[in-house]
This record gives structure tokens, C-alpha cells and sequence, in this order.
């Protein structure tokens, strides 16, 4: 019986040996999870609130936002992680203080052009359509061009979602996006070439409206 025993120790020992590297292999798993849980990154965040339509650039990006520290499993997925990241992009919404911004609360105005055949850039003035949503446009915004039948009544869609490149002021200022109460005077947007002729020819017979889209 002791030969017994003895023959059946080892076993016990190698087997009881395997379970301990087994549990600590999944101790140090959830050490190491529970680490990478709390690991830091860097990300771009509002340092006030912005308003809808504003242009980043090297000049402004300082003046709206800052970068900092946070838990990796809390940044949420294409988020800005450097001011270089945001040149030439504007605001598809307004932002609050404290955000952290992503590629889907902005756009590229360079991206905007490169999706058009052959960009150019038409102005009107507002006095010029019956209706420019009560003045209050701003660059980055988007509005879709009627023209109405004066002799019928009919309101036909000829072009949407025209990208509004600048406005200005009746003094000939450029309106910046975070101004909401100076009414545009003077709008510029970006068309298709092919389309300009058709544009201003309608223009000038003044049957054109515009609303702004949402």
C-alpha cells in the first residue's frame, strides 16, 4: 500500500503543478486587461462652444480646442487626435464645451471640391431671390435652389445641397460663422460650371428660391 502511494505522488504533484500555471496564466490575463482598460490616450476636445459651420485652421484651431488625456476604452472611434487633423474642416453641428470631436461632427471643404467635376464659385445677392432664409446664412451651410413658374405656380428643384463657400455683410465684410444675427448680403457657393449660365440666367429673370437644408 505505501508503494502504492508513493507511485501515485508525482502524478498528483505534475497535475496539481499544470492547474497552478493555468490559474496564474488567467491571472495575469486579467491583470493585463484590467491595465489595458485604463491605458490613456490623447484626443482633441472643445474648449467652448462652436457653432455650426466653422472653418479650422492653423490660425483658429488653438482658440477652439485643446488636447487631453482619457481612458482609451472612452474614446469613441475616429476621434481627432491632433489640431493638424482638423485643417481645412468645418462643423456639420454645433459642439459644446468639453466634446470630443470625431471625423462625423465635421467635413472637408477640400473633399467638397474634389467630389465636384469643375467647382467654381458663383455670388449673388440677396436682394436678388424672393427669399434667402431670412438672411441668416453662413459658410458651411447647404441650401437647396428652386425656380417657381411665376405663370403657373409650379416650384421645380433644380439644385441641392449647394454648398455655401462665404457670405457677407452689407459693408462688404466677410460674416464669420459664430455671428447669427448680421443678415448676409452677399452669398458665394459652389457650382458646376456647366450649371453658372442657367443660374444666372434664371437669377437675373427672378424666378429663382432658396431654402436651407437641414
Amino acid at each position: 500500500m505505501k508503494k502504492g502511494k508513493k507511485r501515485i505522488l508525482p502524478g498528483a504533484a505534475f497535475t496539481a503543478l499544470i492547474a497552478a500555471v493555468i490559474v496564474y496564466c488567467i491571472l495575469i490575463n486579467m491583470e493585463m486587461n484590467a491595465m489595458s482598460a485604463y491605458e490613456k490616450g490623447t484626443v482633441l476636445v472643445t474648449k467652448k462652444e462652436i457653432v455650426k459651420g466653422v472653418l479650422i485652421t492653423p490660425d483658429n484651431v488653438e482658440e477652439y480646442f485643446v488636447t487631453k488625456e482619457m481612458e482609451k476604452a472612452l474614446i469613441p472611434p475616429k476621434a481627432f487626435v491632433s489640431a493638424e487633423q482638423l485643417y481645412r474642416r468645418m462643423l456639420v453641428s454645433p459642439l459644446d464645451q468639453g466634446v470630443v470631436v470625431t471625423e462625423a461632427m465635421t467635413e472637408s471643404r477640400k473633399k467638397i471640391e474634389e467630389d465636384m467635376s469643375e467647382p467654381v464659385v458663383a455670388g449673388f445677392m440677396a436682394e436678388d431671390l424672393y427669399q434667402v432664409v431670412s438672411g441668416i446664412l453662413r459658410g458651411g451651410d447647404r441650401i437647396h435652389i428652386y425656380m417657381a413658374n411665376k405663370d403657373t405656380g409650379e416650384v421645380f428643384l433644380l439644385w441641392e445641397n449647394v454648398y455655401i463657400q462665404e457670405v457677407f455683410s452689407n459693408a462688404g465684410m466677410a460674416i464669420p460663422a459664430q455671428d447669427r444675427s448680421t443678415a448676409a448680403q452677399r452669398i458665394n457657393i459652389l457650382m458646376e460650371k456647366k450649371d453658372i449660365e442657367e443660374f444666372y440666367a434664371r437669377l437675373s429673370a427672378g424666378s429663382l428660391r432658396v431654402v436651407k437644408a437641414l
